[in-house]
């Protein structure tokens, strides 16, 4: 049994995080599921440098049930990169599988060993609005102890939603390596093999752009509520 301890109230008081859960949707139309759980896996601890969690902030529950405790900051960007990352996956997207993101926003009272098991507001944030996400056909969404922020970020992520469902693998790719590994339209182009005018092309497809400034409004909204 992990130990739990409880987080002091003065460390509460200003210790806010973003628990990610999620699900795959449509996970049972591919039986070995370890073709895309093995490079997702291989991806979380690659990433963890970047978004700054560590080994322990991160568990898989109930079969394709996923959690994971970060930085508030980073929590829109991770949830685009992650889902560029498998939807660029060619088993995943010829199986029509995406996957389901509750973003709860909030502090953490019980800290344990496995993320799956603390407790607090974040967590409930989260784990009670991915409950109702499938019936309303939502795959990105965000919940935290402020209304105003909640209901901007709803409609937001409705419209970011109709833009991000229908990724191509190409898209997908190019929204994964604009993000994580962001480079100038030179370099893009070498590693795609393709020329400049058509990264160019590639960026403007994928809607880069308005996914950065979703990110920017996002960072800003979620900077004046946690430490203003």
């Amino acid at each position: 049994m992990p130990l739990l301890y409880k987080v002091p109230e003065d460390e509460m008081m200003r210790s806010y995080y973003a628990i990610l859960t999620a699900d795959i949707v449509s996970s049972r139309n591919l039986q070995d599921k370890s073709l895309w759980l093995l490079p997702f896996k291989s991806f979380l601890v690659e990433a963890q440098k970047r978004y700054g969690y560590y080994q322990n902030d991160w568990s898989f529950y109930r079969g394709d049930g996923f959690q994971i405790s970060m930085n508030p900051l980073y929590a829109f960007e991770f949830s685009i990169v992650l889902r560029s990352f498998l939807k660029s996956l060619p088993i995943f997207n010829a199986h029509e599988m995406d996957i389901r993101i509750s973003v709860g926003l909030g502090v953490q009272t019980y800290q344990a060993n496995v993320v799956a098991e603390s407790d607090g507001p974040a967590y409930q944030y989260s784990g009670k609005l991915l409950d109702k996400m499938a019936n309303l056909g939502w795959n990105l969404a965000l919940s935290s102890p402020w209304p105003d922020l909640n209901e901007e970020m709803k409609v937001v992520l409705k419209l970011l939603d109709l833009l991000t469902k229908h990724w191509t693998i190409v898209q997908a790719r190019t929204v994964h390596d604009s993000l994580y590994r962001p480079g100038t339209q030179q370099e893009l182009a070498k590693k795609w093999k393709i020329t400049q005018p058509a990264v160019q092309k590639r960026i403007q497809r994928a809607n880069i752009d308005a996914i950065k400034m979703v990110d920017e409004r996002y960072r800003t909204l979620v900077s004046k509520y946690i430490y203003d």
